[in-house]
C-alpha cells in the first residue's frame, strides 16, 4: 500500500490479528485496497454510491460507480478529532460533497454550526448559530440545514447567508 510518507512505517499488529502498517492521513485517506475493472490513477472517489461497515473490523466498503470498483477504507482513518475549533467535532451528525467543488459539509450537532472542508480536508469556513444542526444538504442554488431543536428547515445561499426557515 502506498503512503505519502517517503518512509514505510513499520507493520503493526491490530486487535484482530492483521498485520497494517501505518498510513498518513493528513493529506488524503487512501483506501486499503480497490476492487476495481479500471481506476483512475490516484484512488480518488468519483460516484460513490453505497457504503457498509464491517461489524468485526470497522472498516469501511464503499461502492464508487464511475470507477466501477470497490474501495475498502481502515476503520482507524481520522478527519478531526473532539473540540470546538477548526476541524474539531462535537458530535459529527451528516456530511454532504459540494458537487461543483468537491467541499465537504459536515454537521457538527453540539458545536452549533457546519464546517466546510476542502477536498483534501482542510478546514475552509464555518457557518451556523443553529440549535441542533442534524442533517445538511445542497443543491446549486442552496444550503438546506435540518434543525432539530427548532424544528425548522434553514435555507442558507453558498455565501453561508440565512435566507429563510421553515
Amino acid at each position: 500500500m502506498a503512503t505519502s510518507n517517503p518512509i514505510e512505517p513499520e507493520p503493526v499488529e491490530d486487535n484482530l490479528g492483521r498485520v497494517r502498517t501505518g498510513i498518513d492521513y493528513s493529506s488524503k485517506i487512501q483506501p486499503l485496497m480497490s476492487v476495481c475493472k479500471k481506476e483512475n490513477g490516484n484512488d480518488e472517489l468519483k460516484w460513490p454510491q453505497g457504503v457498509t461497515v464491517d461489524d468485526k473490523t470497522g472498516d469501511i466498503y464503499m461502492a464508487d460507480c464511475f470507477n466501477d470498483c470497490v474501495k475498502v477504507f481502515d476503520s482507524t482513518a481520522r478527519i478531526g478529532k473532539y473540540g470546538n475549533g477548526e476541524l474539531e467535532f462535537k458530535y459529527p451528525k451528516a456530511i454532504a460533497i459540494n458537487e461543483s467543488n468537491d467541499d465537504i459539509y459536515i454537521c457538527d450537532y453540539f458545536n452549533k454550526r457546519v464546517q466546510i472542508l476542502s477536498q483534501d480536508f482542510q478546514f475552509k469556513s464555518q457557518f451556523g448559530s443553529l440549535k441542533r444542526p442534524l442533517d445538511v444538504k445542497l443543491s446549486k442554488e442552496y444550503i438546506y440545514v435540518l434543525d432539530e431543536s427548532n424544528p425548522c428547515i434553514h435555507l442558507f445561499n453558498h455565501n453561508y447567508i440565512l435566507l429563510n426557515s421553515v
